[in-house]
């Protein structure tokens, strides 16, 4: 299989940012202050939800202060979550934009659903995704859509750094999804589940001329599209968080593993054998056999 050619970079070495001694894990990389006004206009953010009850209204309120738009999407939550998106709504009505799905259709196609929102009822330049249970910093948010907003990448995935309490489960699919697109891309990043994300407007049209939304694959999907097709993508490190074993999380080590490793074949393999994918679309809008 072919070594990858996509220029990828780390925008901020994390192996400098570690040498800080005994500081508190999560200040290693400490959060940023907001972006100015003009770039923070230029981006929407994308949090699916699903069933995380109280966690999604300081995510959306402190993501609020560093993007122009906020897009919601409930995934067929059946909890109370959606009594705390319509507060949040209403607490910044020009900012916070609530979709809702029913029932849970998977975090893929919440995705997809947000992406087309953000390109036919916004002119923001970045799309930056985060998850609404509170693993990701909002305060993360410039470090990952700079390179973006700046023209010096495509796709910025956030490199979460794990302390040694890091739940087991929480490993699994990323050490899976990492070493199988390590082995067909050497370039691929180590942490290829974060979801934390900042993508170029003009990379989103590509994804979804290709990628109709499903469950976690669809987030694997997206990177390795980036791969195979040699576009800029940027790493920075953040640190994990997860709210006591994990519980908040979705993933479904086995089943969601599977899917990763059914969206590798059709993604990579297929291609890289010359295989013809014809159900599919290329990033150019033609049928393609991918290679």
């Amino acid at each position: 299989m072919r070594a990858a050619t996509s220029p990828i970079f780390d925008v901020n070495a994390a192996a400098k940012c570690g040498r800080v001694p005994r500081a508190p894990f999560a200040m290693r990389w400490p959060a940023e202050p907001p972006l100015p006004l003009e770039m923070r206009q230029r981006i929407c953010c994308i949090i699916p939800c699903y069933n995380v009850g109280e966690f999604c209204a300081p995510v959306i309120r402190e993501c609020a202060g560093h993007v122009g738009r906020i897009v919601v999407v409930d995934d067929g939550s059946t909890d109370e979550t959606a009594e705390h998106l319509r507060a949040a709504q209403a607490e910044f009505p020009d900012i916070v934009h609530v979709l809702t799905l029913a029932p849970n259709q998977g975090k893929g196609v919440a995705l997809v659903r947000g992406f087309r929102h953000a390109l036919g009822k916004t002119d923001c330049d970045v799309i930056v995704t985060i998850d609404g249970d509170g693993q990701h910093r909002p305060g993360d948010i410039p470090r990952v859509a700079r390179p973006c907003l700046e023209g010096r990448a495509d796709f910025v995935i956030a490199q979460r750094q794990f302390p040694p309490s890091t739940p087991a489960r929480s490993r699994v699919g990323n050490n899976l999804s990492t070493a199988m697109l390590s082995a067909a891309y050497r370039h691929t990043p180590r942490d290829t589940q974060c979801g934390l994300r900042a993508h170029t407007r003009a990379y989103v049209r590509e994804v979804l001329e290709v990628v109709e939304g499903n469950r976690y694959e669809t987030e694997a999907r997206i990177i390795m599209l980036a791969l195979r097709w040699g576009r800029r993508i940027g790493q920075v490190p953040v640190p994990a968080i997860y709210h006591g074993r994990n519980e908040s999380s979705h993933y479904r080590p086995l089943a969601d593993s599977l899917r990763i490793l059914g969206a590798f074949f059709t993604t990579v393999m297929l291609p890289e054998l010359g295989i013809p994918v014809w159900w599919r679309k290329g990033g150019d809008g033609q049928n393609e056999s991918i290679k």
